[in-house]
């Protein structure tokens, strides 16, 4: 289906020559009157990038900024203005407010009165809330070819709500909240979304951002569309980390050219992770793709992983796109006739019509990706022209067919020159390995299918090939390749035989049937790991070639780091077990002994239990040391640091047990003084102390008890 695209209104203007191409800093300490130099940062992102232009740089420290940033300056191809993290820090950056001021409406719901914005989101310490009701007031609406946004919701209005909901009343301006365990929100970390974006870049050209966290926005209370960071042209995300958007995590602009998204965790959005419109030349690559659509818009009108229309055209290129409830990567009514590449990618798990589906569009080739356990198709090409899907891996998919060519009729659309050579299709369950649907000499022509390897364990295959919908879908399934060869112009070179993977994975043995089976294709002249496809007399079916030397993929470039400022010490500290996954920005302390590491010396006057308890998306409060375990009844934590005056945030709490009285001492300055309870699992301070032996110390204080610590984060005045 065609997602409508709107004209972005244009972004603030900024006169070039009040712009230099300086390095400028921004700390949420700082402050918008000063210089904007490393001793005396900006507090605003939005004033660090009107404060430069080509060539210049936006240093941005660790903390959480709310703000909708607005980049109206430029760089150029040789000189890029750059908006980026400061070293290994980690700035967050939310399209959300901080909701205060709940008063008890019935039983377990709660209220905020005067509540003016339609907030499409609301998180409680860091966890969603399902919506009740029509999301935005328009919501209930169908897009141009009819179909609807929505197919079901959650309830219509405050009778819906429940535990782990929340309801917006647009005309009482009323925000409602029945939080999961019942309690008072009063005592949680409340946000709720309020900005149409929080990085627009719309009137850009040639700005990189680098090493940002991105969270929540409110596009959809404005238009059924839109993306958290909203592209310009030739502006590129790089190790960005974007989550939980309302709409789409990024929105490539439109009509815009060269975008690039590279290395970025794009995932947990409202609707789909990667939105393009007449976005010409882009780049997709290194990306992880994950858990959108969790809003549950209507997949046939637009959610999922990746969603390219009206003209988009470019490379997707190893990236993972997984668990998506919607199509993985789709393309609609792209059909400029530029050519788009969709190479080397992991496919598995997306639950709407296909893992790759190319709709109403042309040129696009497919090639040495691994699709498994998608829903109703692996690959589906319906009503297009000129797709070549070639040297694929197909497993575990599920429902109509593995790979799917049809979607007739169409109208004014046709499905010509479609070739699928040299895949695999192996252990798949769905009702076809391969549909196809029959010629007419017309609108349908140019189909061909050849050296492929299909297998089933059971031994017998599926594969369907019947009219094109003009005769009601009615068409021949043969369950051998020899009788489906004998029928068709199909599959004179195809293999009905087992790949034979390694265990584990989709390469293949040495034994396998595949190997040397292909054909050699202009389009495909390396396998998914940069081997090259002639390794053998011929080129192997599926993704990976056997027996060559896997090209190393180019080590990342690490961004630059200033140098700071002498004895200016600013570090952030997540406490999590050492194999957890790491937050960008922060250190590691897994409870280990005082020693060296990661730059600084810190650690425990013994070794403490942590715990990771896989209960929130927000890591820092997920993960924790227990400061009073069975490990160490009464640990002490200690950095070493110059002398000085230090402002050190702490939080301490678990979402899983709330038996415990957090007291924390920082330099023996109360910091926590609270018990932790279902209602309030977290608490948090933020004090200023001197320290005089060259450590800072943070303990549990007299009557604590079960005091766990989640993160720090230490500024030195």
């Amino acid at each position: 289906m065609i997602l409508r695209t709107f004209l972005p209104s244009l972004a603030l203007a900024v006169s070039a020559s009040t712009l230099t191409a300086a390095d400028v800093y921004v700390a949420p300490s700082g402050n918008d009157a000063a210089s904007g130099s490393m001793s005396a940062p900006f507090k605003t992102i939005q004033k660090g990038v009107g404060s430069v232009g080509a060539g210049g740089h936006v240093w941005i420290r660790g903390g959480t900024y709310r703000e909708e940033i607005t980049v109206g300056s430029s760089g150029t191809a040789a000189a890029p203005l750059v908006i980026s993290a400061y070293g290994s820090e980690k700035p967050v950056i939310k399209g959300s407010r901080e909701v205060t001021g709940w008063v008890q409406h019935s039983g377990s719901i709660y209220k905020k009165t005067g509540w003016t914005v339609e907030s499409q989101q609301v998180f409680v310490n860091g966890a969603s809330l399902a919506q009740c009701g029509i999301p935005a007031m328009y919501g209930n609406g169908t897009s141009v070819d009819g179909t609807k946004y929505f197919t079901s919701t959650i309830g219509s209005g405050i009778a819906s709500l429940a535990p782990g909901r929340f309801w917006y009343d647009r005309a009482g301006k009323v925000l409602y909240v029945w939080l999961a365990d019942s309690g008072n929100p009063a005592n949680s970390v409340m946000e709720a979304s309020t900005q149409r974006r929080i990085m627009e870049l719309i009137s850009s050209s040639y700005v990189q951002v680098k090493g940002l966290a991105f969270r929540h926005c409110n596009a959809s209370a404005f238009a059924i569309q839109g993306g958290g960071i909203e592209m310009g042209n030739h502006t590129r995300l790089e190790n960005c980390d974007i989550q939980w958007c309302d709409f789409a995590g990024v929105a490539m602009g439109y009509q815009k050219s060269g975008d690039e998204i590279i290395g970025c965790t794009v995932s947990n959005c409202g609707d789909s992770g990667i939105n393009g419109s007449s976005s010409s030349q882009f780049t997709i690559s290194g990306c992880t793709i994950a858990y959108n659509n969790y809003r549950n818009f209507n997949f046939m009108w637009h959610a999922g992983g990746v969603k390219l229309a009206t003209d988009a055209y470019g490379t997707l290129d190893h990236n993972n796109v997984h668990d998506n409830k919607g199509n993985g990567i789709w393309f609609d009514y792209v059909d400029s006739g530029a050519a788009s590449v969709v190479n080397g990618n992991t496919v598995t798990g997306n639950a709407g019509d296909a893992g790759i589906m190319i709709e109403a569009s042309k040129s696009v080739t497919v090639k040495n990706n691994v699709l498994v356990g998608n829903g109703r198709r692996g690959l589906y090409v319906a009503a297009s022209d000129n797709v070549v899907v070639a040297h694929n891996t197909f497993s575990a998919n599920s429902g109509v067919a593995t790979v799917c060519v049809a979607g007739m009729p169409r109208a004014g659309k046709t499905l010509t020159n479609i070739s699928v050579f040299d895949n695999v299709i192996s252990g798949n369950t769905a009702s076809s390995d391969i549909m196809i649907v029959k010629e007419n000499g017309g609108d349908i022509k140019g189909l061909t299918c050849d050296y492929n390897c299909v297998w089933r364990p059971s031994g017998s295959i599926a594969m369907w090939s019947g009219l094109d919908g003009r005769g009601g879908w009615a068409g021949t399934t043969y369950t051998s390749m020899t009788a489906w060869r004998a029928a068709t112009a199909f599959s004179d070179h195809c293999k009905q035989s087992d790949p034979k993977f390694v265990s584990g994975g989709y390469e293949l043995q040495g034994s396998s049937p595949a190997i040397n089976g292909g054909k050699l294709l202009s389009a495909v002249t390396v396998d998914i790991q940069g081997v090259p496809r002639t390794t053998g007399g011929a080129p192997d079916m599926g993704a990976y070639e056997f027996g060559g030397t896997p090209t190393p993929s180019p080590a990342p470039v690490p961004a630059p780091t200033p140098t700071p400022s002498v004895g200016v010490l600013s570090v952030q500290v997540n406490f999590q077990p050492a194999a957890s996954a790491a937050v960008a920005g922060y250190i590691v302390d897994s409870g280990a002994t005082f020693a060296s590491r990661n730059g600084h010396s810190y650690g425990w006057s013994a070794p403490c239990d942590s715990r990771e308890r896989n209960k929130l998306s927000d890591q820092l409060r997920d993960t924790q040391v227990l400061m009073q375990g069975p490990q160490n009844p009464n640990g002490t934590w200690e950095m070493a640091v110059a002398n000085g005056t230090y402002r050190v945030h702490a939080v301490c709490g678990d979402p899983a047990f709330f038996d415990g009285y957090n007291k924390l001492d920082i330099e023996g300055v109360r910091a926590i003084d609270a018990y932790a309870t279902s209602a309030a699992p977290f608490h948090e301070g933020t004090v200023t102390v001197t320290v005089k032996d060259g450590r800072l110390t943070v303990g549990s204080a007299s009557g604590a008890y079960n005091n766990k610590i989640c993160c720090l984060e230490i500024q030195q005045q």
